[in-house]
């Protein structure tokens, strides 16, 4: 399986930007390199996000060689500048690059397309029909039946394979989850499938609403 490596878009006139602008006046070339170390660590997270908490400003100040509240304050202006965005979940609030989270959503979207291409591509190298589209309208399960319109209303038609995890996802967890989990992705620009599952991984380490968790381990699709 090929390395993952932490691509993400890199624009070479970034520092035109107003609001880039309005942060390097505040805070110069140096909070320039602190911003882009900040959208580095986002696009190495699952979600791309991280928590707002003072155990990861301590862990981005021990990089950056400063101090924990000098980063939550630099945290702070960024949001003001809107360059990041805080977003309070159901138990933690974090906080994400708006711009990261579309363009990453674009980048798997692409990834997603190649990959379906190439599975495509090999079943008929071995002389399969290319598969027909998921036919949802006889699903009895009410459960599944409210996941599948749930996904395709707000995220795409699902795909065979995305169809399948739905079915494995609709055995494991509890009612609601994955409406819940879909929404969130909504709100914070990150529509797919694999910001969804981050989240019910999220939901299932720390728990929500009071409830025992449901233990959910798959593994992502990725390119070969």
């Amino acid at each position: 399986m090929a390395k993952d490596v932490h691509y993400f878009k890199h624009d070479a006139d970034a520092h035109t930007d107003l609001m880039v602008k309005a942060m390097l006046k505040k805070y110069g070339w140096l909070g320039y390199g602190w911003w882009w170390y900040i959208v580095e660590k986002l696009r190495g997270q699952d979600n791309y996000q991280l928590e707002y908490d003072v155990v990861y400003f301590e862990s981005i100040a021990e990089d950056l060689r400063v101090e924990g509240e000098e980063v939550k304050a630099f945290i702070d202006s960024l949001v003001t500048f809107k360059l990041l965005k805080k977003v309070k979940g159901p138990e933690v609030t974090y906080f994400h690059s708006p711009r990261l989270s579309r363009d990453m959503a674009h980048y798997d979207d692409v990834r997603l397309q190649r990959q379906t291409a190439g599975q495509t591509s090999a079943a008929r190298r071995h002389g399969k029909d290319k598969p027909a589209p998921v036919d949802t309208s006889n699903i009895l399960d009410p459960k599944l039946a409210g996941m599948v319109k749930c996904y395709e209303e707000n995220i795409r038609m699902a795909a065979p394979f995305e169809y399948e995890e739905l079915k494995l996802l609709c055995d494991e967890l509890p009612d609601g989850w994955f409406q819940d989990a879909v929404k969130e992705a909504v709100v914070n620009g990150v529509p797919k499938l694999s910001y969804i599952k981050a989240t019910l991984k999220r939901w299932q380490a720390e728990g929500r609403n009071n409830k025992k968790p449901v233990p959910y381990e798959r593994q992502e699709y990725t390119l070969d």
